[in-house]
Order: C-alpha cells, then structure tokens, then sequence
C-alpha cells in the first residue's frame, strides 16, 4: 500500500509515523484454524494504512498444544493450520501469539459453548414460484446469557434457480446482523435456488458481534472498530461455535 508522503524537507518519514501488529482472526469450534490475517498497520497524520505480512510467526494455542500456522499462498497476510492439527473444543480459551521483527502481539479468548437447537420445522421445503413471500421454515435454539447469533446459508449455486416474479434471495440482506432472541423464520424468497443448503447458526460473543458482519475490505479499517482485545498491537481475536441445519428446497 502507498504510505502518504511529507513534502516538508529533511521530515523522514518513519520518524513521524507510527507502527503496530494488526489482528483480525475469528476461530471456529471443531474446524481448522484459518484466515487469520496479520498486517502491519502505519499511522501517520492521523491516517491509518496497513499492508500485509507474510512473514510473520503466528501461534495458536488451546488445551496446553501450541501449532504455528502457515502462511497462505492465495491471501498475503493470511495465516492456516496447514496440517489441521489443533483441536479446538467449545468452552475451552484459546490463544494467539505474533511475533514479527521487534513486535509481539498477544491475546487470548474463551470458546462458546455450541447452541442447542431446540426445534426445527420441516427441512424438505416445496416451494410455490408463484409466491409473493411467505413463512416456510423456523428454528429454534437456547439463549446464552452475554452471547449472540449470527446466521449464513450456503446455495447450491450451480443450482436451478427458481423463478419468483418477486425480488428472491433476500437471505443475505435479512440476516446481514446478528439475529436477535431465541429463533428465526425463513420465508421462501430468502432463498435463491433449488436443492441442498446448509443454515449454520454460529454463536459468538456479544461484544463483538457487530464485527462479524463488517463488510470491511482492508484490515486496517476492521481494527478502527472500538472493540480491541489484542495486546502489543491493535485489532480482535475471538471464536465461535457453529450449529449446522440441513435444508432441501424442492419444486411444489
């Protein structure tokens, strides 16, 4: 990334800027550690850049196992558990340490307990085209004192495609947030196609659920974001657990 520069004469720049280790990670319960991004992140003038590393340490460590994870070739600042050797449980802390040249960064976070699902409605779901938007499956789950909820739905989308005369697939602009309560109902245009889908109902804390959907596209704009939880550095380190529900869109 370009760094802006002084047109004062004999000002270095890195005299006057100011550097730190930014984190933005989220680990999910019972899958492998991934997409934990790592960049440097340069204030000068009040301005805030960050440029990816790739060449940091990243360590994570849960239940007395500590794994360094590896950089990812497709995503510079991105950092996986190649070999998918830590376990992590829900209700367990789990925790990260960076280091990069002179710089360390910390941090550690307790896993959520998975939701239990309490009551779903019927997952074979006929589908009417013809429909103007109507209620077409619900679920229900317990509620965890200082924690909240987020849904997403993965489409087959090579799927065919059904074919309302209404605007569809409204899914991702109706649970764009967190959802609030015990339970969430699904109207038929949430959804785009026919066939397979898969609701996962992840739990994270609510301190930091506003960031999960943070439709962000640089890290050094996720870490401006009020909730900072990383020591010797800037950004947010949390996990979550995921509950998965299984639907099937059919033809009427």
């Amino acid at each position: 990334m370009v760094f802006a520069l002084i047109s004062c004469k004999g000002v270095n720049v890195d005299d006057l800027a100011e550097s730190e280790l930014a984190v933005y990670a989220l680990i999910i319960a019972n899958e492998p550690v991934k997409d934990v991004r790592v960049n440097y992140l340069t204030t000068l003038n009040g301005n805030k850049t960050g440029e990816p590393i790739s060449d940091a340490r990243v360590f994570i460590a849960t239940q007395g196992v500590e794994v360094e994870l590896s950089p990812d070739p497709a995503t510079p600042g991105s950092y996986y558990d190649e070999a998918a050797a830590l376990e992590v449980l829900p209700n367990t802390t789990v925790s990260i340490r960076i280091e990069y040249k002179a710089k360390r960064a910390t941090a550690s976070t307790i896993v959520p307990f998975e939701t239990e699902i309490v009551s779903v409605s019927a997952s074979t779901i006929p589908v009417d085209e013809t429909s103007l938007g109507q209620p077409v499956f619900s679920v229900l789950w317990t509620q965890q004192l200082g924690y909240s909820h987020v849904l997403t739905l993965d489409e087959p989308t090579n799927g065919d495609v059904i074919p309302f005369t209404v605007p569809s697939g409204l899914f991702s602009a109706q649970y764009r947030l967190p959802v609030p309560g015990q339970g969430a109902t699904l109207y038929d245009v949430d959804f785009t196609y026919y066939g397979a889908h898969t609701l996962s109902i992840i739990t994270i804390d609510a301190d930091y659920d506003a960031l999960f959907f943070s439709a962000f596209d640089a890290l050094d704009q996720r870490v401006d974001n009020e909730f900072d939880n990383i020591d010797g550095g800037t950004g947010f380190f949390g996990a979550a657990t995921k509950s998965i529900v299984e639907i099937e869109i059919i033809e009427i």
